[in-house]
């Protein structure tokens, strides 16, 4: 079964009671670690206000890592290392999702790609089905997790759209070239292919309940066109938890299969490329400008820096 508390997960041991006088099922299935609890989501849609916080630490990669991490079995995450054969459970759509949410984390801090485009693997055609925007900095939200914040196009819906006459092909282009075109980070674009249509739908259902979740009336895409005719989403992806990650005997033994095979500079190349974004837009570019007060921001052009100078004067010294 696939419970969403926020996000989505696999419980196989569920207990469920019937209470005849609210004519209601209470159900009562086990809780990840990292889990956050249902209480803690009777919130309204997080905003700029309450999701401000970056993720950002000395050992950036390996704190994202071990929330990455705990996607996985500790079995399974030994497997991949080592290169064994494929791990349990490796077809099911869930852990296929896991899958391509750590790859865009990783892929975005690392190869310091901000395009992505979600295809079919297997069809004889290869269809579209997403386009990924991503938006830097990592963020952190209310309940602690990393918060990967994105403006997705839903191809497959902006195209019926366009077939039933809901939205005219004029405007469903002119939207995708300032969007994803004109308005994007020079990185091009990085292909991610999902293996089924189980996979393809519960990504789908990931990107809008966690769109769900958002405001997008403060979002970093200028004019951006949300609705019920629009097939734009303002939203985000994290960790999916796994209800188990195994014993602390497996935990051990993956540490020390870790550390023999961790690049040194994976840390250091991710430091780099982070420090290369504009403070402000957040592109990569070349030849940015340390900001000569505080040394602590660089900028793309005069333009950034005096825009960016009412956020960042509480903290310039």
């Amino acid at each position: 079964m696939l419970i969403s508390f926020p996000y989505s997960f696999s419980a196989a041991d569920i207990q469920t009671v019937l209470d005849p006088e609210s004519k209601s099922i209470k159900i009562l299935i086990p809780k990840s670690i990292y889990e956050p609890h249902p209480f803690e989501w009777h919130h309204k849609r997080w905003g700029a206000d309450n999701i401000k916080e970056e993720w950002s630490s000395e050992n950036l990669m390996k704190d994202l890592n071990f929330h990455l991490s705990a996607q996985f079995e500790f079995q399974d995450l030994k497997a991949q290392i080592l290169g064994a054969a494929e791990p349990s459970g490796s077809g099911t759509g869930l852990r296929g999702v896991r899958e391509i949410i750590r790859t865009l984390f990783q892929s975005t801090v690392l190869d310091g790609n901000r395009l992505y485009v979600i295809t079919t693997k297997h069809d004889p055609k290869p269809k579209k089905l997403w386009f990924l925007r991503v938006h830097l900095p990592i963020r952190v939200s209310p309940l602690g997790f990393p918060m990967l914040l994105m403006t997705a196009n839903d191809h497959r819906i902006a195209q019926q759209f366009v077939d039933n006459g809901i939205l005219s092909q004029a405007k469903a282009t002119e939207d995708f070239m300032r969007i994803f075109v004109e308005g994007a980070p020079p990185s091009g674009v990085c292909p991610i292919f999902v293996q089924s249509e189980e996979e393809e739908k519960l990504l789908r259902y990931v990107l809008r309940v966690n769109s769900a979740k958002l405001k997008s009336d403060d979002w970093p895409i200028e004019n951006f066109p949300n609705g019920e005719d629009s097939p734009w989403l303002a939203t985000f992806v994290s960790p999916l938890y796994v209800d188990v990650a195994g014993t602390d005997a497996e935990m051990e033994d993956l540490i020390a299969t870790t550390q023999k095979f961790v690049p040194k500079d994976t840390e250091e190349k991710a430091t780099q490329l982070l420090e290369e974004r504009c403070s402000k837009c957040q592109l990569i570019k070349d030849n940015l400008k340390r900001f000569s007060r505080c040394k602590k921001v660089k900028y793309c052009s005069q333009n950034c820096q005096r825009s960016d100078w009412p956020n960042h004067k509480s903290s310039c010294y």
